[in-house]
């Protein structure tokens, strides 16, 4: 009799163990389980926020609908103006926060929006740095539904980027007793005026890092469009 108690007690014993041991079992999955899905949760929202950084980077770009050049007295090209548009599937692009690099055939320059560069000017420590290759754009508004530019909110927008170009004399250090508001007082040895036949690229990057780029061809003839403009 008392072997059949203590035969009952031993499986009884061994029955809770079990229990327990399956009890454990199933809090471990669970939050093995809870662990996992975290895990997931945090992976997607990653690949969500770098996918949505790609998709900016690849489709918030600016299109260049056209290029032109002002033609100077000496039949050499003094400004360039590009038309520019948002591309089809962008977004709002702020031209104040563009970048803008131009190669040229005398050299590379580093073109910021007029108002970076006047913040840019106030800092003289980083002036230095950039006195050889900093320039600055201007952006004009040709057609603004939002009177929004230089931010292009609109497909329907159109702004013209100008960039001015200089004899080879006025190039080098920066000049900061220009008059406020004109575009000439960053002025690298790579923007000198273009002759007939110079080729520059130009390429623009927007704030979230979407590139576009451009190449001009200036025409092997100049010298009857003195004055006036024609198309790179």
């Amino acid at each position: 009799m008392i072997d059949l108690l203590t035969r009952d007690s031993a499986r009884g014993m061994t029955g809770i163990g079990v229990l327990i041991l399956f009890i454990a079992l199933v809090l471990v999955a669970a939050i093995a389980s809870g662990l996992i899905l975290d895990t997931a949760g945090m992976l997607e929202n990653t690949a969500q926020d770098t996918g949505e950084q790609s998709i900016s980077e690849v489709s918030d770009r600016i299109s260049i609908l056209s290029a032109s050049g002002d033609v100077t007295a000496n039949a050499e090209i003094g400004t360039i103006r590009l038309v520019l548009y948002r591309s089809p599937g962008a977004g709002d692009v702020n031209l104040r926060y563009s970048t803008l690099e131009y190669f040229s055939p005398y050299g590379t320059a580093f073109l910021v929006h007029d108002s970076e560069f006047q913040a840019i000017e106030d800092n003289h420590r980083a002036l230095e740095q950039f006195t050889e290759r900093l320039g600055r754009f201007k952006v004009t508004a040709l057609k603004d539904s939002k009177g929004s530019v230089p931010v292009l909110s609109s497909r329907s927008d159109r702004a013209e980027l100008l960039i001015p170009l200089y004899e080879p004399s006025a190039t080098g250090p920066i000049d900061s007793n220009v008059s406020s508001g004109q575009v000439s007082a960053g002025r690298p040895h790579a923007m000198q005026r273009l002759h007939p036949g110079d080729t520059a690229t130009i390429r623009i990057t927007t704030q979230n890092g979407a590139t576009s780029m451009y190449i001009i061809n200036v025409p092997e003839s100049l010298v009857g469009e003195k004055g006036g403009s024609v198309l790179l």
